[in-house]
């Protein structure tokens, strides 16, 4: 009798092909037995069924019996109804907030389609926490209950809870759920602190797109399992997720956001498996789309940034991923008045085999040229019928590959985290179309390996089981306060400055130490979330250990300030010591002229540069504390704190006046560059902008001043 072989099959459904691999998982390093691609159906499900077919058949035809022990699935299905607002359900949401936030309600920075899609009302209801989990007002379960009756009265059953702070403390978000649940059995719930991290409306967003996905996430996961039966699969099969792991089907009907960015994912996992290789930059080049990202460790780098989904902000954990639009379908235009060549972003996708020269059944009758029939008339690849390609511009060819090089190389260099070659892994189906004759930019080595075409099935079947917490600790409530108060009663100095100098000495000692215990806890809490889905304690590895302090500035003011330079993050250099993230980076500028700006950072920027051509350090100081150096993303406005700049990024930095009092000759020695160690800095206030004034101020002038016109109209 034939040795039965546990396997794990692997899908991945992409917008043009879906992919499957069936891995022998008892091999180390496991064993791609077999492989299939087939074009993906309307249904999905349809597609899904005969790469699986094709893969398993292939498998037995090198007569193996196998036993597949489970089968995971990743796709695109989820995030592209969002994008193409498609299959939502209609979202009502539950804000905790009591009098605060009011001004920002929910739904308020979606875009008006998506809106007009989903919209189901929302409702401002008292409950809420302050930053420090004091409450900052007492649930009221009978205005839930009134909220509840008028949304089933509209037939909308799909709600978001959201409290203010729910992220630092969750109890309420909790209890308005179990009210609901026994209240109305038939109402779908999603609470926000499980969905997203710190930040209100980038949390309540998040979290309505999760809960408008539901149904259609429900009817899927339903098709995947008629899909398995049709195959008489009988095993578990799961859905991977954003960071490289897997979902139960149970889990992913509750949380179907969580496996947007599955697809990127499981190209980059299944690269560093094909390659042995755990940090690299990870090229994906599909029909329509290139995914440029960055592996750490064996798993994708995680976004630090705010993440737009379908032109909506999120804030929940993705890799950081960047997309341009160049695949096999990409179409190729040439100018015809000077011969200027286009490559993207446009594509003819699923379609190439209708638009293709390669694929023509001899008429050209609305044909295209693509990437894929530049990369056959060039010789790098083939596939379809290269006859149809031999008549094509020789000169427009060459321009079309320099420029799908260019654009690589360039997606290369703004992921890349330091200015250093590194290696480069390409992947997909698409991946023909880079001429790999020729050097990369910016990469050490570029390599190819076996089954590129399907590592993005081979990463969902080598997808694990994993867990990751978040939340916010106030390290005060760690101190053993009674035994602190005794050791600062000890304090044996005459004078106050030593006796300061000695009681800051004990708080620091204090507070690393309740750090330590925070992070211990945190790590415990998370390896026991994943021991109970069953996994075995010896194979448990946690990945990133990472803890970012949290800064709240009270006030109101707008402030007015000053662009110092523009250009790109050429080197980030940093370190954590004592509680604090520091370093410096510089700021290439655009142009020719070789201008750089060093910036010095200690979890806030503190000193601005300009350095002279050809040196790194020293250099003219241009701005620095207290005034505030920002340093904001070019594209799209969006703040970079210091613990998230990295190589690569387009800035602007921006240098913004500092209240009045913070100038003051007894500010300065605190706040001021020489409290922070630069003894050779003095402070050069800004001049030249008016100071900085109260938004609440102003309306109050504006507010009297069109009440004093009012009554001079009449007469009063």
């Amino acid at each position: 009798m034939d040795r039965i072989i546990p396997v794990v099959v692997g899908v991945d459904v992409g917008g043009t092909n879906t992919d499957a691999v069936v891995l022998e998982m008892e091999k180390n390093p496991p064993k791609v037995l077999s492989s299939a691609k087939h074009p993906t159906t309307h249904d999905v499900f349809t597609g899904i069924t005969n790469a699986i077919t094709d893969a398993i058949n292939s498998s037995l035809k090198q007569q193996q019996s196998l036993g597949i022990v489970q089968v995971n699935i990743g796709t695109t299905h989820f995030v592209n109804a969002v994008i193409q607002n498609r299959d939502l359900a209609k979202v009502a949401v539950i804000r905790l907030c009591g009098t605060a936030s009011r001004g920002t309600p929910p739904f308020c920075d979606f875009p008006d389609d998506l809106k007009q899609c989903i919209f189901g009302g929302y409702y401002m209801v008292d409950g809420g926490y302050e930053f420090d989990g004091r409450e900052n007002s007492s649930l009221n379960f009978e205005e839930v209950r009134k909220c509840l009756d008028e949304l089933e009265s509209k037939s909308v059953r799909n709600i978001v809870v959201c409290g203010i702070f729910s992220s630092v403390k969750q109890e309420q978000e909790i209890q308005v759920r179990n009210f609901i649940k026994e209240a109305k059995p038939n109402f779908s719930v999603t609470i926000s602190n499980e969905i997203g991290q710190n930040g209100l409306l980038l949390r309540e967003n998040a979290s309505i797109l999760n809960e408008s996905l539901k149904p259609l996430c429900r009817k899927t996961i339903q098709g995947f399992r008629h899909a398995l039966e049709s195959l008489k699969l009988r095993c578990p099969f799961y859905l991977t997720q954003n960071d490289g792991t897997i979902l139960s089907a149970d889990q992913a009907e509750d949380y179907p956001v969580l496996t947007f960015s599955s697809g990127p994912t499981n190209s980059m996992r299944g690269a560093a498996f094909l390659c042995g290789i755990e940090d690299a930059v990870v090229i994906d080049i599909g029909g329509t789309t290139t995914d440029v990202g960055v592996l750490s460790k064996g798993f994708p780098r995680q976004a630090s940034f705010i993440m737009e989904i379908g032109n909506v902000r999120t804030n929940f954990r993705m890799p950081d991923v960047l997309s341009i639009g160049l695949g096999g379908g990409s179409y190729i235009v040439e100018d015809e008045n000077d011969g200027t060549v286009t490559v993207g972003p446009l594509s003819a996708g699923y379609n190439i085999r209708n638009e293709s020269f390669v694929f023509s059944d001899g008429s050209m009758e609305n044909r295209k040229i693509t990437a894929t029939d530049i990369a056959v008339a060039a010789g790098l690849c083939v596939i379809g019928n290269f006859k149809y390609t031999q008549d094509l511009n020789k000169e427009m060819v060459s321009k079309a590959l320099y420029n799908i090089k260019h654009l690589v190389e360039n997606a290369v260099d703004k992921m890349k985290t330091s200015s250093e070659e590194v290696p480069v892994i390409l992947v997909g189906g698409g991946c023909v179309i880079l001429d790999q004759t020729k050097s990369l930019a910016g990469a050490s080595k570029l390599i190819t390996p076996t089954h590129a075409d399907v590592a993005n099935a081979i990463g969902a079947a080598l997808s694990q089981a994993s867990n990751s917490i978040e939340y916010v600790v106030n390290l005060e409530d760690k101190i053993n306060v009674n035994e602190f108060d005794s050791e600062i009663r000890k304090i044996d100095a005459t004078d106050d400055s030593t006796k300061e100098k000695m009681k800051a000495k004990i708080r620091k000692r204090y507070i690393e130490n309740a750090h330590a215990i925070a992070m211990e806890e945190s790590c415990k809490k998370a390896v026991d979330g994943i021991l109970q889905l069953g996994v075995k304690e010896s194979s448990v590895k946690i990945i990133e250990k990472m803890d970012v302090p949290i800064a709240y500035l009270p006030g109101n003011a707008t402030k007015i300030g000053s662009i110092l330079f523009t250009g790109k993050i050429s080197m980030v250099r940093r370190e954590t010591t004592d509680g604090f993230n520091k370093g410096y980076l510089i700021v290439e500028g655009f142009d020719d002229g070789g201008e750089k700006v060093k910036i010095d950072f200690q979890n806030e920027n503190l000193v601005a540069r300009r350095l002279q051509v050809g040196r790194d350090h020293d250099g003219e100081v241009i701005g620095s504390v207290p005034d505030l150096i920002t340093v904001l993303e070019s594209e799209n406005g969006e703040p970079v704190p210091t613990e998230c700049v990295r190589y690569g990024l387009r800035v602007s930095v921006l240098l913004l006046p500092a209240p009045s009092l913070l100038k003051t000759e007894k500010a300065l020695p605190v706040v001021g560059p020489k409290a922070f160690g630069y003894k050779d800095v003095d402070y050069e206030p800004f001049s030249d902008f008016d100071e900085s004034r109260s938004v609440v101020t102003e309306y109050s002038k504006s507010i009297k001043n069109i009440c004093e016109l009012l009554l001079m109209t009449l007469g009063i």
